[in-house]
C-alpha cells in the first residue's frame, strides 16, 4: 500500500516540511487526507516544503501544494517549495497553475 507522510522540523520562525512517499490520489484516498496534513501547519512564520523524499506526486498531491499556496497568500506568509522532483514543474504547467505557483518554486 502506498503511504504519505511528512517529516516536520522547526528552525526558529521557519517550519520545514519534507514530503515523503506517494502523494497521489490513491495514497491520499487510502490514508490521511490533505486537509489533515494542512491542519498541522502553523498559521504564522515561514514555510518550506521539501520534495526530496517524494516518490510519486500526481494531481491530488499537486492539489495539496496548491492549497498551501492559497493558505499562505491569505495569511500573508512566506512559502518556498524546494528540491521538488524534476517531473513536478511540468505537472504544474500542464495543469495551468504555473503563473500562480512559480513564485514559490525554488529554481533548481
Amino acid at each position: 500500500m502506498s503511504e504519505i507522510n511528512l517529516k516536520i522540523q522547526t528552525l526558529g520562525k521557519k517550519t520545514v516540511w519534507t514530503l515523503q512517499g506517494d502523494w497521489t490520489v490513491f495514497a491520499l484516498s487510502q490514508g490521511k487526507k490533505a486537509a489533515f496534513w494542512l491542519s498541522k501547519f502553523p498559521v504564522q512564520g515561514d514555510w518550506e516544503i521539501v520534495g526530496k523524499e517524494l516518490t510519486h506526486l500526481d494531481t491530488a498531491g499537486l492539489a495539496f501544494l496548491l492549497e498551501c499556496v492559497l493558505f499562505v497568500r491569505a495569511k500573508k506568509m512566506n512559502l518556498k517549495f524546494s528540491l521538488l522532483p524534476k517531473r513536478v514543474v511540468p505537472l504544474i504547467k500542464a495543469q495551468g497553475l504555473w503563473e500562480l505557483m512559480k513564485g514559490y518554486v525554488e529554481a533548481e
